[in-house]
């Protein structure tokens, strides 16, 4: 785990997160039997995985994204700003009309998303800027000159969320 996810791991958000995260994976878990893609077969392993996103630019606006899929394949996505569910492999079909008549599921995405996600990417963003100014090595000059250099500064950061059958993992970069 990286240095990040090592000083986060010991926070009340991670506690928090991970039971978020469980709930998803529970969501989903209800879903499946209505939602199996029409051409599964009973003998092959279904791999239902669901991918929450969120993002924040370096204007400071921020968005999120879910994508839902079987066996690595995207099927569908929800843009939980303008409550869109999108279609992208015909394996969401089921999902998609679901879930268009189950507003508790895509309400539960939303908030999660818009909620949720962005207040652990703020929290996550302070620590890397904890981490960033205890882990930069100090600097020395011999000479006063005027610099022309320009600070790099991350333009944008992205906090993701996978989960497949209870398994999460976890990642930000930026």
């Amino acid at each position: 785990m990286s240095l990040l996810g090592e000083k986060v791991k010991g926070t009340k958000d991670w506690e928090g997160q991970m039971e978020t995260l469980r709930d998803a994976g529970n969501v989903l878990k209800e879903q499946l039997p209505d939602i199996v893609p029409e051409e599964h077969t009973l003998r092959d392993l279904l791999t239902l995985q669901g991918m929450m996103t969120c993002h924040k630019k370096a204007n400071g606006d921020r968005g999120a994204s879910w994508y839902f899929g079987f066996h690595g394949q995207m099927s569908l996505t929800f843009d939980p700003e303008n409550e869109t569910l999108t279609l992208v492999h015909p394996e969401g079909r089921r999902m998609k009309e679901k879930w268009e008549h189950n507003r508790d599921v895509t309400k539960f995405f939303r908030k999660t998303s818009m909620g949720d996600c962005r207040a652990w990417l703020d929290r996550f963003l302070e620590h890397w800027k904890e981490i960033l100014k205890t882990t930069a090595s100090p600097t020395t000059a011999t000479h006063t000159t005027r610099s022309r250099a320009i600070a790099v500064m991350p333009t944008a950061c992205l906090l993701f969320v996978v989960f497949t059958y209870g398994v999460f993992t976890y990642g930000i970069l930026c």
